[in-house]
């Protein structure tokens, strides 16, 4: 399930980049933006879920990732902010994602 979750927030992070670069309109991205970040916070939280109802307790990494993903809306889109951020957040989450992968080896 988290690779599922990582995967819908790179989907969202990639229409993001190529909103800010102009390729796509932002217009008509907005509402496709808004309901891929909701998918990747449900599908965080059932990763988590999971991992919980799997025996291995409270996964403290997505939970923080979590935290982090909850703050994004506090950046305006159109802002160099919310960019920033986003990186921010791709870099943490590929941090959880390859560490979790790395311990379950």
């Amino acid at each position: 399930m988290l690779i599922v979750a990582y995967v819908l927030f790179i989907s969202n992070f990639l229409f993001g980049l190529l909103v800010r670069v102009g390729m796509v309109p932002a217009a008509r991205f907005r509402i496709v933006h808004r309901l891929l970040y909701a998918l990747v916070l449900l599908s965080l939280a059932a990763a988590a879920a999971v991992s919980i109802a799997a025996g291995r307790g409270i996964p403290w990494p997505l939970v923080l990732v979590g935290v982090l993903l909850l703050g994004m809306p506090f950046f305006p889109g159109r802002k160099t902010a919310h960019a920033i951020y986003a990186v921010l957040c791709l870099a943490m989450y590929t941090a959880v994602v390859y560490a979790t992968i790395e311990h379950s080896k």
